[in-house]
């Protein structure tokens, strides 16, 4: 498929315009610059034809942080990656020396481009932004990406031009057997992005020592094999108290958002702090969602110890969740990496697995005699049978005279034993109780 990457300074409209075109609210939008940090990747559909469409951080001539000059490289690679180029300026704010210098830039790299100029929401504007911006030595299409005008002017544009680029054929992808998509989450500066490179084996994602980098959810796939990967970066995520700024509370909002579209999720933490409260929290919290969930110990190539008794640690701390995998890894040298695949597929085969009814049936019947559930008001409680409903996640239904007299920490007990039917990996279960009859 042909590849349409959106270009421009910071702010100008370039995350909206992505969403527009994609037909979702992907890309995280606020009115501030630099809120797009990292490359985001989506499908867009026009007049029966398929292309990819790539937004990027605002391309910045001026002298910045690290940070900024990060955004900018990447920003870079992808209009060198490109077929076709569409480079986007703000009509509000008007011409800027820097769109002089971005239109040269554009210009040598030898690419077709599109120039739009965005945020017109008037028809009464059009005539003075199109003579403003025709300095520049082009002839733009004006448009409002927020409102949608004109922008079936853009990608009428965009279907002719790409239409005419000769895309190298790309070879045969492998048929894929299996699929499964994975959060990656966790605290700011963990390495998760480092992690999400290694895994791709490309700097897809922006990485730097300063802690947030990340604003937004990115999904990248991989075919590891005849498998299809989806791993989901995250922003990283810590308490609401310490979590002030507006564009980090969205950041977090979609984070978390990603955890519930997944369906495995891996924790990652810094071997260096251990299992801190937040990273509990994450645990917890994606075990409430029902997802299996895996622990991976990142930069254990900052430390000297052997993996077991990382291992063997970072189990002690984790209370009722303890039982689910623990990867020690290294994101900066992917050392044990490659067990990260193996692992979400086996987590996603075994929270569909069905318990056969037999199995089922003599752990139930084991169960009331050794354990029966406590009286409820005087009365005894009888459990007359279990069945499973449902699998992604595994769902237990209790057939109970009581139904509302079963006790949460009973509850909890028989979930936590319907879990080890599953082996020795905790996968999270839904326990219903219903009358019978």
């Amino acid at each position: 498929m042909p590849v349409v990457v959106i270009t421009g300074r910071p702010n100008v409209g370039k995350s909206t315009l992505f969403n527009k075109m994609i037909g979702r609210r992907k890309a995280l939008v606020f009115d501030v610059p630099g809120v797009t940090r990292d490359l985001q990747y989506g499908e867009a559909f026009w007049g029966g034809k398929a292309f990819t469409v790539v937004d990027t951080g605002g391309i910045s001539f001026e002298d910045g942080t690290s940070i900024t000059a990060g955004v900018h490289k990447q920003a870079i690679t992808a209009v060198k990656n490109a077929d076709l180029i569409i480079c986007l300026f703000d009509g509000r704010s008007g011409l800027t020396p820097a769109d002089y210098e971005l239109v040269s830039l554009l210009r040598k790299s030898g690419k077709p481009v599109i120039y739009v100029v965005n945020k017109i929401d008037t028809p009464s504007n059009d005539y003075i932004a199109a003579a403003e911006f025709s300095s520049l030595g082009i002839e733009p299409i004006i448009i409002s990406a927020e409102h949608s005008r004109n922008l079936d002017l853009l990608l009428d544009l965009v279907i002719s031009r790409a239409g005419s680029i000769n895309i190298p054929e790309e070879e045969t992808p492998p048929d894929i057997q299996r699929q499964v998509k994975a959060a990656i989450i966790g605290r700011p500066n963990v390495g998760k992005s480092t992690l999400i490179n290694r895994l791709c084996n490309d700097d897809r994602m922006l990485v730097h020592e300063f802690p947030g980098t990340t604003r937004d959810s990115v999904d990248v796939e991989v075919i590891f094999g005849k498998d299809k990967y989806i791993f989901v970066d995250t922003a990283g995520i810590r308490k609401k108290a310490k979590t002030k700024d507006v564009v980090e509370k969205l950041a977090v909002l979609k984070s978390l958002r990603a955890v519930e579209d997944a369906e495995v999720v891996f924790v990652v933490i810094d071997v260096l702090d251990g299992v801190t409260h937040e990273d509990l929290s994450l645990i917890s919290h994606s075990f409430n969602l029902y997802k299996p969930t895996a622990l991976l110990v990142n930069k254990m190539d900052l430390v000297d110890v052997p993996k077991s008794g990382i291992i063997e640690k970072i189990s002690a701390c984790l209370g009722e969740l303890e039982g689910i995998p623990i990867i020690p890894i290294s994101g900066k040298t992917g050392c044990n990496c490659g067990r990260i695949f193996k692992m979400a597929l086996m987590l996603k085969d075994m929270s569909s697995r069905r318990i056969p009814t037999s199995k089922l049936n003599r752990f139930f019947a084991r169960l009331k005699q050794e354990h029966p559930a406590p009286d409820f008001k005087g009365k005894q409680i009888t459990m007359n049978y279990i069945t499973q409903t449902n699998v992604s996640p595994p769902v237990f239904v209790v057939f109970t005279n009581k139904p509302g007299g079963i006790i949460n920490s009973y509850k909890k007990f028989l979930a936590k034993r319907l879990m080890g039917l599953f082996g020795d990996v905790l996968i999270p279960v839904v326990l219903k109780f219903k009358s019978k009859g």
